[in-house]
């Protein structure tokens, strides 16, 4: 991981001087909206499963979120993706998941022993003090455009210039629609194969 306060100073000078705590914020929100928008932080998880139980934690770290899950399967049997209303009978083996409260719920909930596994899309949340260095290393300078322009855009302060936050917003979408085709051409198999049940 590399740290919001690694990357503030080098968006300092840019930033007309803005306080550090700010500019941290302001990077840690930017990268919250870029990897919910963009898809790109993807990781396969793997959890045993407990038999009749039908909720699972997904391993996750106290700084990340869950945006969706792209694919789940129980002992190698992939299931179907539908909405939490849905009646379900409880007994039998599961067929469907859901995802609510970053918790994978599976229905039916009668499961043998063995393993559930699960790709998921992820973002910081707002106790995140950082981002994958994969992510930085490819994607910074256009989070680094979604910071400035948040911070530039602050009436009242010392460093308010809507013209150069203006510019910076821009040039964020930009990098971010460029980042979102990205995300689906690396999801675009799972995307092509997952079903979906009604």
């Amino acid at each position: 991981m590399v740290g919001f306060s690694e990357l503030v100073p080098d968006i300092l000078t840019e930033s007309g001087n803005c306080p550090e705590m700010i500019l941290e914020r302001h990077l840690r929100n930017a990268s919250i909206d870029f990897l919910q928008e963009s898809e790109l932080w993807q990781e396969r998880v793997t959890t045993p499963t407990v038999e009749g139980q039908g909720e699972y934690d997904l391993t996750v770290t106290p700084e990340q979120a869950i945006v969706k899950l792209t694919f789940c399967s129980v002992n190698g049997q992939e299931l179907l993706q539908t909405v939490p209303h849905r009646r379900f009978a409880l007994d039998g083996m599961p067929k469907h998941y859901f995802l609510r409260d970053n918790k994978l719920h599976l229905r039916p909930f009668k499961v043998l022993r063995g393993d559930i596994e699960a790709e998921i899309i992820l973002k910081p949340n707002r106790k995140a003090t950082g981002i994958p260095e994969a992510i930085a290393d490819e994607w910074f300078e256009v989070i680094q455009h979604g910071a400035l322009a948040k911070t530039l855009s602050m009436p009242g302060t010392p460093w308010y210039d809507p013209n150069r936050a203006m510019m910076y917003s821009q040039q964020y979408m930009l990098g971010l629609n460029s980042a979102r085709l990205v995300g689906t051409r690396q999801n675009h198999s799972r995307i092509m194969t997952t079903r979906f049940s009604w």
